[in-house]
């Protein structure tokens, strides 16, 4: 039994490039749809994912050995990763330019998620928290912050009325820049927490990926401050 559990675990490794990009593009059509199909749909899904990550992470910390620190953290962590960016999410999608604010963060998260693991699982050299995640590296978070950044550039542009190909780039690239370096860190810091509670992945829910945090990590940080962007910028950044 042992042998057959060696080996399916064998077969999954050797294909895990494989199902992270067909469970990925999944996961980014189901999204889409949920996010142009309508405003209700939208926000379910939404809560449907803060509630799974909730179950997720309050595994994740029982693991965690408990201090006085951990008990006045632990609720705080459970709220930040479970409510926080969601509703942030759900925000942004509820104003004027909502649909295209949505698609612009989405494609920059992604973008730098993609970048940052293809380039890093390749020609990653330089690891740049090994005590945390040994898989990420140097190549692949400047890789990430690249693709991020011109993803970015190229979706603000299609949606802005403010600004053109020909004005603004600076800002515009700062701020995917900014948003990508945020996604970074979001996932970096969920890493920290799973090697706090000695695990590897948050769930196996989805295949390549792990749980649902894992796949939605980059957005903790990123989706609260964006959308305290948006607000500071009356509304939409795009016009």
């Amino acid at each position: 039994m042992d042998r057959i559990n060696e080996s399916i675990k064998a077969i999954r490794g050797g294909y895990e490039l494989q199902y992270r990009i067909i469970f990925g593009f999944l996961w980014s059509v189901l999204t889409m749809v949920c996010a142009l199909v309508g405003q209700h749909l939208y926000i379910g899904f939404m809560l449907m994912l803060a509630l799974l990550v909730a179950i997720e992470m309050m595994q994740i910390i029982s693991k965690i050995e408990v201090n006085l620190i951990t008990k006045i953290a632990n609720p705080n962590l459970v709220a930040m990763y479970s409510f926080i960016p969601y509703f942030a999410l759900i925000l942004i999608r509820n104003m004027e330019d909502g649909l295209g604010m949505t698609i612009w963060l989405y494609c920059t998260i992604w973008a730098t998620d993609i970048g940052a693991y293809v380039v890093g699982k390749k020609l990653g050299k330089i690891k740049i928290i090994p005590t945390i995640s040994p898989g990420k590296t140097l190549e692949g978070s400047i890789a990430g912050l690249v693709l991020g950044a011109t993803t970015s550039f190229i979706v603000f542009m299609i949606f802005s009325t403010k600004y053109s190909i020909l004005s603004g780039q600076i800002e515009v690239l700062l701020l995917g820049l900014f948003v990508s370096a945020l996604s970074q860190f979001g996932d970096g810091f969920e890493s920290w927490i799973k090697r706090k509670g000695g695990v590897k992945d948050s769930g196996n829910i989805i295949p390549g990926h792990g749980g649902i945090a894992d796949r939605m990590d980059s957005f903790t940080f990123a989706a609260p401050v964006v959308l305290l962007i948006i607000w500071i910028s009356g509304g939409s950044i795009f016009g």
